[in-house]
């Protein structure tokens, strides 16, 4: 046992701000627990999600204090990134690239000047795709996008349907990161999914589905001539919304019923179908339509 005597005025002791705070005010610093900082490190989701999360988690074990839950996002925010720094090699990105590449079986081609871009996959996943090509196969859905914009940086992902299962999932096959949407970098990307798989050109139940972004059909018409493609509904109904938008239509039960009857045509199962149904929508939609024509 330890006996500890203070000797002096306690009264002069004062508590002090953060000696990090931007703006040096009266609020007293006060630490937070070291187990929420430890539940912050290993959390997973968004800064709001997790902040949240420990706000009502700290609420329901009745640990009312302030230190018992994360002071605001700002510092779930400035935690995860301070351990994010002290996990890198360096700060340089292209070398933390590098390492990750020599490191991992993920990173495969990195381009660095004039546009930076990496062509990330697995060969196991390369591998189950090729599987599914086989003349007796079920029919094989690709679809491409630039769907997430990291950044700096665009996303972009080839996608296939595992058809040896009933449910048919659609599992990611490559990754295309890079800085700008160009015909060279697009074609890059595919010239190298055609040396993977060369057997996607002359597979006969292959087809391919995607925007009509130029320099992603032109890439892939380039590395695969022979592969059927088509453009994805959501993506000319999202172009059906802008143009009817454009062209004065505001009302939703107005846009709805233009959306439906697009739909409507898309569900046609022959051309026969397809045209008669045609004939008895309005104008603006006939229109609308000869604009992909």
């Amino acid at each position: 046992m330890v006996l500890v005597e203070y000797i002096g005025d306690e009264t002069a002791a004062k508590q002090f701000p953060h000696g990090n705070a931007k703006y040096r005010r009266n609020t007293p610093f006060i630490r937070t627990q070291p187990h929420v900082l430890h539940n912050i490190r290993t959390s997973h989701g968004s800064v709001s999600t997790v902040y949240r999360d420990m706000q009502l988690s700290a609420a329901t074990t009745n640990q009312h204090m302030a230190t018992a839950a994360p002071r605001n996002k700002i510092q779930i925010r400035n935690i995860r990134s301070t351990d994010r720094n002290r996990s890198r090699p360096s700060r340089d990105a292209i070398y933390n690239l590098m390492e990750f590449a020599y490191d991992s079986e993920f990173v495969h081609e990195i381009h660095v000047y004039p546009d930076l871009w990496v062509v990330m996959y697995h060969q196991d996943i390369i591998n189950m795709f090729r599987s599914t090509l086989k003349p007796d196969s079920p029919l094989q859905l690709l679809s491409y996008d630039t769907t997430f914009n990291l950044g700096d940086f665009y996303l972009s992902v080839l996608i296939f349907r595992e058809t040896e299962f009933e449910e048919k999932p659609m599992i990611p096959l490559a990754f295309l990161l890079h800085e700008r949407k160009l015909t060279a970098t697009h074609d890059a990307f595919f010239r190298c999914i055609a040396s993977l798989c060369p057997e996607i050109n002359s597979a006969s139940n292959v087809v391919m589905v995607t925007d009509s972004e130029v320099a992603i059909t032109k890439a892939i018409s380039d590395n695969f001539p022979d592969l059927n493609t088509f453009l994805c509904w959501n993506h000319i109904l999202q172009d059906a919304k802008r143009w009817l938008r454009s062209h004065g239509v505001t009302r939703a039960d107005e846009m709805q019923f233009y959306i439906d009857s697009i739909q409507t045509l898309f569900q046609q199962q022959s051309e026969v179908e397809y045209t008669s149904k045609l004939v008895t929508c309005c104008t603006t939609i006939c229109t609308m339509i000869s604009y992909y024509a």
